[in-house]
């Protein structure tokens, strides 16, 4: 299973680093016009724009720390899910500063530059790993596989509000994805090594 989540880690690593150079050379604004037409109508979507905030984030991660150190003692995910979100929060911020893209011309009171999406790239890390501490108390794999589902379209529903509120370009959002998902598959996999 870590083997596993190592190289699923490494592919979206890689798929990252290609988007990476389609926004820096420039290749990739025919997919961000196509996927914007696609997503813009969809202003329902804006409603979870929320759960990507840092309040969301930022408080569920303290519970679920708490509820780490509480309940279970378990140290070494408490360390796991600070190097992964508040790693990945820096990251993310690193990431905007070195590629320097600016927003969509339609964002309105957004600061910062465009790429990565934060919202996309943290909130999968979060929702991926409340779901992944929510799994070891959970023995049925149906249970578990909803379980992931529901982390992973929390995530993905918080990146497609960074679309429709123009925000982000979608490039910015899908890169967040697969940043989010390596660092999450790198985490755990050191996770699963340290509990063997």
């Amino acid at each position: 299973m870590v083997e596993r989540k190592m190289i699923a880690g490494l592919i979206a690593f890689f798929a990252f680093l290609f988007m990476l150079l389609l926004v820096l050379n420039g290749g990739i604004a025919t997919f961000d016009d196509e996927a914007a037409k696609l997503f813009t109508p969809l202003k329902f979507l804006s409603i979870f724009n929320v759960l990507g905030t840092q309040l969301i984030i930022g408080g569920g991660s303290i519970m679920l720390i708490l509820y780490l150190w509480w309940r279970k003692k378990n140290y070494f995910g408490i360390l796991l899910l600070l190097i992964a979100v508040a790693g990945g929060n820096l990251v993310n911020k690193w990431l905007k500063a070195a590629v320097g893209r600016e927003r969509p011309p339609l964002a309105q009171g957004e600061e910062g530059f465009s790429f990565t999406s934060g919202h996309a790239m943290v909130g999968m890390i979060f929702y991926l790993l409340l779901a992944f501490f929510i799994n070891q108390e959970v023995a049925s794999k149906k249970i578990r596989i909803m379980i992931y589902s529901a982390g992973v379209l929390s995530a993905v529903l918080t990146g497609l509000s960074r679309i429709v509120t123009h925000a982000h370009y979608p490039s910015d959002v899908f890169a967040g994805y697969l940043a989010g998902v390596t660092i999450f598959m790198f985490t755990t996999g050191v996770y699963g090594w340290n509990k063997k």
